[in-house]
Order: C-alpha cells, then structure tokens, then sequence
C-alpha cells in the first residue's frame, strides 16, 4: 500500500489562516511524484522555492526543476524559513500587518505623494 504524506499550508507568525489577506503570504508544500515535494509561493504550482532560497517563475529547464525538488522534511524547513520572509509588493507579513493595523507608514512613494496632495475638492 502506498503512503503519502498530505501537503501543508505555512502562513507567517501572528496570520491566521482565516485572515483575508493571509493566502498571499501563505507558502505550501505540495507532493510532486517520485518522493519529492515542491515548496510553492502562495500555492501557485508555477513559482517554486529552490535550495538556494530563490523563488523560481515557471522553472521549466530540468537543472533548474532538479532544484525545486526536495525531500519532505527539507521542503518543510525551506518553508518555514520562506514564509517570514515572503515580500508581497515589497513588503512581509510582519510590515503588511503593522501598517494595517496603524503601526508603520505606507512604503509606497505614490500613496505617500497622494496623501500629500493638495485638496482641489
């Protein structure tokens, strides 16, 4: 009989998996055949982590596949690490949550120019 691990869902400390905003910081760990499993960004099959820790856009060439591939408990590791430091529009969970909830100011230069613009109104 064959036994296969279920797959995981990583979100960063203090995001609830119930949070509406939680599914673009999440990272999985998805079985891809064979006894290796894949580290995916926010479940997209097509960007994966590689060993060295960058996120791979569709690696098609097989060099590039072979490292994306990993044992389970190396694809957990790698995704732990991976999702504290996932940058969604430049910014980690840890920043996204503090400027929601007041904590930081916005990073982005054109809500920072558009709060500073006069009101013609």
């Amino acid at each position: 009989m064959a036994h296969h691990i279920e797959e995981r869902q990583y979100f960063p400390d203090g995001c609830s998996p119930d949070d509406p905003d939680a599914s673009s910081f999440m990272v999985s760990v998805v079985h891809r055949g064979r006894g290796k499993w894949a580290v995916l960004k926010r479940g997209q099959r097509y960007v994966q982590l590689s060993s060295t820790g960058k996120w791979l856009v569709a690696p098609a060439r097989m060099n590039e596949l072979t490292h994306c591939r990993h044992d389970f408990t190396v694809a957990c590791a790698l995704a732990e690490t991976a999702v504290e430091t996932l940058e969604v529009h430049g910014r980690t969970w840890a920043q996204w949550s503090a400027q929601q909830n007041g904590h930081a100011t916005a990073t982005n230069p054109e809500v920072e120019l558009a709060e500073a613009a006069p009101d013609l109104g």
